[in-house]
């Protein structure tokens, strides 16, 4: 028997997980301080993916509801998980724009194509046989404002 304990608020900043879940983290690119639920226009954010599931694909929604693939950069369909590199080669700039922006990596054991992932995001509902993760943080204009 495995009991998975949080104590003291929310796991997403670490490695901690029950066995068998996937593993979305975002760092702020350079640093490699997790990204907080806060974060600035011109932050550079990458992401680190685990999973027991073969394929992965990352999408960015932003506060004006729009959905754009990550990774696979340029990508028409997810890509495996890599075991031996997790962390993912491709560095996101946030814009100026404020508001929230959401990250999602989306898990699978057979491959999706960009266009359901995306009408996923945008709808909020995926398939059973799809695990999905979502970091969010609240942007500010990189002046501060």
């Amino acid at each position: 028997l495995v009991v998975w304990v949080s104590v003291g608020g929310d796991t997403a900043g670490s490695d901690l997980r029950p066995k068998g879940a996937s593993l979305f983290q975002l760092y702020l690119a350079g640093s490699g301080a997790s990204l907080g639920s806060t974060c600035q226009g011109g932050d550079k954010v990458q992401a680190t993916v685990k999973s027991e599931r073969r394929y992965v694909i990352v999408l960015l929604k932003s506060a004006d509801g729009s959905v754009q693939v990550l990774h696979p950069s340029g990508g028409a369909v997810s890509v495996e998980v890599s075991l031996e590199q997790p962390m993912l080669p491709q560095r996101w700039e946030l814009d100026d724009s404020p508001g929230e922006e959401t990250f999602v990596a989306l898990f699978s054991h057979e491959p999706v194509s960009a266009s359901e992932a995306v009408n996923w995001v945008k709808s909020g509902s995926w398939p059973s046989s799809v695990e999905h993760l979502e970091r969010a943080c609240v942007k500010s204009r990189g002046d501060g404002r």
